[in-house]
């Protein structure tokens, strides 16, 4: 009957009403700090998972000579990017890539070095591969979970050679290009191609 008694209910009850009130108070400071103190670092992991950028190249302007003739212009290209993903998994895909895409073994390590320099950014295997090498790369796309095949405008010069020492050429941006003013990384990024002389220059 003791345990029915008015002061020991009374007791129980504060008891069970301090224990609620520590729980509760635990789940706000944590709610706290996670919402308020932690709140840049969380919501900068949320928006890191939910964006992948992934930039469109422009094509670059067709060139004409004084008759209105084209000297220059764009056609259809293919270019092999790995999106990001753990460094093994990178070299892997770029190894198993080599055969079909004829990547020497300073050119993986080159890509290898890349990745490490920036490693939440796509790799640009190679710019410019023929679509039958596109083809092949697509027949294994099971063995390339990180695989993203872009077409991009390819440069064509219609007059051949014999304008070269005019027009000029494009080539793949260096790292020393990208470290110069000349070049700002609001502007230009790894992988993107740049005229090197001439017109195109």
């Amino acid at each position: 009957m003791k345990a029915l008694h008015p002061h020991v209910r009374r007791g129980r009850a504060l008891g069970a009403l301090g224990a609620v009130a520590i729980l509760l108070g635990g789940l706000v400071l944590a709610f706290f700090r996670i919402q308020v103190v932690s709140s840049g670092s969380y919501a900068l992991r949320a928006e890191s998972n939910r964006l992948r950028p992934l930039p469109v190249p422009a094509p670059r302007g067709t060139i004409f000579d004084r008759n209105g003739r084209v000297m220059a212009d764009n056609t259809p290209g293919y270019s092999v990017t790995l999106l990001p993903s753990p460094l093994d998994s990178i070299t892997g895909a770029l190894e198993r890539m080599a055969p079909i895409l004829g990547l020497s073994e300073a050119r993986i390590a080159r890509l290898v070095e890349l990745r490490e320099e920036a490693p939440r950014q796509p790799l640009l295997v190679d710019p410019d591969v023929p679509f039958d090498r596109i083809s092949q790369l697509e027949e294994r796309r099971y063995q390339y979970t990180n695989l993203f095949v872009e077409m991009r405008p390819r440069r064509r010069y219609e007059v051949g050679p014999a304008a070269a020492h005019v027009l000029g050429y494009v080539g793949e941006i260096t790292a020393d290009e990208l470290r110069s003013p000349d070049y700002p990384l609001a502007l230009y990024q790894q992988g993107m191609l740049v005229g090197r002389a001439g017109v195109e220059r």
